[in-house]
């Protein structure tokens, strides 16, 4: 009985130690802030956002889910359209999570304030049709220029 009281104490430390925040792979986006000096990730992807509306490239901000006291695993750094997925503990982001965190609304029938009224919204990830809109899970890759989302707006 000691031995296993002794273990149940021992792995209770390690995932303390080892996930200090209690982090886990259910945890809501905004429930979630990370270290900024890019410490202890399980994951650090990116993928390149671009949004069209109507023709004309709209711009998604810098620091996108950056605040001096909070950095939110999906969050943009410059207005180059990359988005970083950053995460302590292995968890899988959607693009609803990047658009919830951003406080702008996104869906097969909406894109930021535009709805689908007599338009079309379309979304190509690395040029080919997707219709998996806000439920579409990040990939696991580094590099932004293997993983392009493109959302448009006609």
């Amino acid at each position: 009985m000691a031995v296993l009281v002794i273990v149940l104490v021992a792995g209770g430390a390690y995932v303390v130690a080892t996930n200090p925040l209690g982090y886990n792979a259910n945890t809501p986006v905004l429930e979630m802030c990370i270290n900024s000096q890019h410490v202890g990730l399980a994951r650090h992807d990116h993928a390149n956002l671009t949004i069209i509306i109507s023709g004309s490239l709209y711009r998604i901000p810098g620091d996108v889910g950056r605040t001096p006291d909070c950095m939110r695993p999906v969050h943009t750094h410059d207005i180059d359209g990359v988005i970083h997925i950053e995460s302590p503990v292995p968890h899988e982001f959607t693009l609803h999570d990047f658009f919830l965190v951003w406080g702008q609304p996104f869906s097969q029938t909406q894109i930021l304030t535009y709805s689908r009224n007599g338009h079309t919204i379309t979304m190509t990830v690395n040029s080919v049709p997707n219709t998996e809109f806000e439920n579409f899970v990040f990939p696991h890759d580094e590099d932004p220029k293997h993983t392009q989302i493109v959302i448009t707006y006609q």
